[in-house]
C-alpha cells in the first residue's frame, strides 16, 4: 500500500479587521514573509503517514468581522512505497468551532465567475526570471512587469502563468503572478568614463499597487501606490563604466493591481 507524508511545511498567515487595509494588512504582510523566507515552520496536525482518507494540516479560528489571507509551502512525498502522487488539497470552513474539519467532504462552493473550476490554475513552478531590455545611462525607461499585454496589444513574454499551462483546468491566467516571485534583471550600459548613479522606482501601471521587494538580500515593503502618478524609490546604485546589470526580486500583494513599472533614471 502507498503511504503519503507531508513534510517541510511553512505558512504565512495574516488576519485583519474587515475595515482594515486588505492590500497592506494582509496581502503585503504575506508577500514580505514569503520573499524574506520568514514563513512560520509548522508540523502538520496529522503528522503520520496516510494512505486513503483525509489528513489535517492546520486549523485556526477566524474572528467575526475579519479577513484572513494565507500561503502554505510544503512537500508531499511517499512515506512508504512509490508510484504516482494522487491527492487533493482543500481549504474548508465551518461555523461550528467543535466540528472535525476532516469530515467536510462536500463539493466545493461554486467558483466566481463560472464556469471556472479553479480560477487561477495550478503550475509546477513559482518564480519568473525576466531579463529586461538594456538601460543606457542618461536615458529614462519604464519596464512593465506582470502586464496582461504589451502596449501594442501583443502578449508579453513574462505571461507564463496561463490557464493553458495549468495542471488543473479549466483555469484562468494568473495575470498578476500572485503568490509567485518575480526576478527582474536590468542590463545597464555606461558609455562614459566615470561612475554614474542610477535610481530605480516602482511605478504602478494599472491601478493601486503594493507588495514586497528584495534588494541586496534585504526585503522591504512597497507601500500602497494608488495610481500611475505615484512612485516609490527602490534603490540608488553606482554603475561603473562599461556593461553591468542589476537584479531585484518582488512579490505582488494579494488584491493589488498589476502591471508594475520599474522606472529607471540617471541622477
Amino acid at each position: 500500500m502507498l503511504w503519503l507524508e507531508v513534510r517541510h511545511m511553512e505558512r504565512a498567515l495574516a488576519i485583519a479587521p474587515e475595515d482594515g487595509n486588505w492590500i497592506i494588512d494582509v496581502g503585503q504582510s504575506i508577500a514580505k514573509s514569503c520573499l524574506a523566507g520568514t514563513m512560520k515552520r509548522l508540523k502538520p496536525v496529522d503528522r503520520h503517514k496516510f494512505g486513503r482518507g483525509t489528513a489535517l494540516l492546520e486549523e485556526f479560528e477566524l474572528p467575526e468581522g475579519s479577513l484572513a489571507g494565507f500561503t502554505y509551502d510544503f512537500t508531499v512525498e511517499f512515506g512508504e512505497g512509490h508510484g504516482t502522487l494522487d491527492y487533493v488539497i482543500r481549504t474548508v470552513v465551518s461555523k461550528d468551532t467543535q466540528v472535525d474539519l476532516r469530515q467536510i467532504h462536500a463539493d466545493a462552493l461554486p467558483p466566481v465567475p463560472p464556469p471556472q473550476a479553479h480560477p487561477r490554475g495550478v503550475w509546477s513552478f513559482s518564480e519568473t526570471n525576466a531579463r529586461m531590455p538594456a538601460y543606457v545611462i542618461g536615458q529614462s525607461a519604464n519596464y512593465r512587469a506582470c502586464a496582461t499585454k504589451k502596449l501594442n496589444g501583443e502578449t508579453p513574454a513574462d505571461l507564463l502563468f496561463t490557464g493553458a499551462r495549468s495542471e488543473l483546468g479549466p483555469a484562468l491566467d494568473n495575470r498578476g503572478q500572485f503568490g509567485t516571485i518575480y526576478n527582474a534583471t536590468i542590463p545597464i550600459v555606461n558609455d562614459s568614463d566615470e561612475v554614474r548613479t542610477v535610481r530605480i522606482y516602482a511605478n504602478p501601471r494599472g491601478g493601486a499597487f503594493a507588495g514586497s521587494v528584495r534588494i541586496d538580500n534585504r526585503v522591504y515593503g512597497i507601500p500602497l501606490l494608488r495610481d500611475n502618478t505615484k512612485v516609490c524609490r527602490l534603490v540608488d546604485i553606482s554603475v561603473p563604466p562599461g556593461r553591468s546589470s542589476y537584479a531585484v526580486s518582488f512579490m505582488v500583494a494579494g488584491s493589488a493591481t498589476t502591471p508594475l513599472g520599474l522606472y529607471v533614471i540617471t541622477l
